[in-house]
């Protein structure tokens, strides 16, 4: 199964055209140079990209220009493991290898590393990976201490909607950034960084103390109320990820976790999830309850 999602994927990646490739990758780029993990590591290991990979130019020159230490993956091919190899400068990097990779080992301690930014074949909304098959990555990541941030860059058509076939040894991601949308897989970092921003792509994280402010800020705006032991709840993500960014500038969409938020839930007697609330102009105008087809809730919204 993981092969022939690995054959299939890479070939749809290789046959991307030089401009989509190269513009999608800075955008995926982008979105993770204006992130607050990003800002705050003083320490970063950035893959040296190949092939179709989403590229890693951008974030490497931008690490280089604020004095952040950069390091790429010194590969050891027998062994099929790496180490954090630290470069001064984009020349450091051996493009003609077989896996990109800096010319000489400066070894650098991993627990001092702060982000770890990690390719990929195929991911889920989980953080399950599946990587090139050799497993450099998977071995590295579980020798790292907890707490170093783990984002993966993948184009949009990599991420799958259902949960991809991983074993004992495979390693989650916590984040995965794409042209069109981020993923959380730790709920944490969702609340750290899914800000009120305008016109988000991807539903925001909702809190008793934002959700007003939210009802204010946005004029057309979907609240989920969830938890992550609700199997239904996981089951309508994936549709409210896509929803968000294909009705984005014109409707927001926002979580709510019942677990962590008692006030909000409590007032619009939410005794079921996943519910789904429509609010306009800060009014209350609709509300589905269930796993609901993507049709039903843009009838909803639309006819309220």
């Amino acid at each position: 199964m993981k092969k022939t999602i690995r054959r299939k994927l890479i070939r749809e990646r290789n046959s991307l055209d030089a401009e989509k490739w190269a513009r999608d990758s800075a955008a995926i780029q982008e979105k993770l140079l204006s992130s607050d993990f990003y800002s705050r590591a003083e320490a970063i290991l950035a893959y040296a990209h190949f092939g179709r990979e989403v590229k890693t130019d951008m974030i490497i020159a931008d690490a280089f220009s604020r004095g952040k230490t950069v390091c790429i993956p010194y590969n050891f091919m027998e062994t099929k493991t790496l180490l954090p190899s630290v470069i001064h400068s984009p020349d450091d990097i051996d493009r003609s290898a077989r896996i990109p990779g800096p010319f000489d080992l400066r070894p650098f301690t991993a627990e001092k590393l702060d982000l770890l930014i990690i390719p990929g074949v195929a991911f889920d909304r989980l953080g399950n990976r599946i990587g090139m098959g050799s497993g450099f990555f998977d071995r590295f990541l579980k020798e790292i201490k907890k707490g170093i941030i783990k984002a993966g860059l993948a184009f949009d058509f990599q991420v799958l909607d259902g949960i991809i076939p991983f074993e004992d040894w495979d390693e989650k991601v916590d984040m995965i950034i794409t042209e069109k949308r981020t993923l959380f897989a730790k709920e944490d970092l969702m609340a750290e960084n899914n800000e009120l921003v305008d016109n988000p792509g991807s539903p925001i994280h909702l809190t008793d103390a934002n959700f007003d402010e939210a009802l204010k800020k946005y004029k057309l705006i979907v609240v989920d109320f969830w938890a992550s032991w609700c199997m239904p709840c996981k089951m309508i993500a994936p549709t409210l990820e896509k929803l968000a960014e294909k009705h984005k500038g014109s409707v927001v969409f926002g979580k709510m976790n019942v677990d962590e938020n008692q006030s909000t839930p409590a007032k619009f007697n939410i005794m079921s999830i996943p519910t789904l609330i429509i609010f306009r102009d800060g009014k209350q105008v609709g509300q589905l309850v269930g796993a609901v087809p993507e049709k039903t809730i843009e009838e909803k919204i639309f006819g309220s």
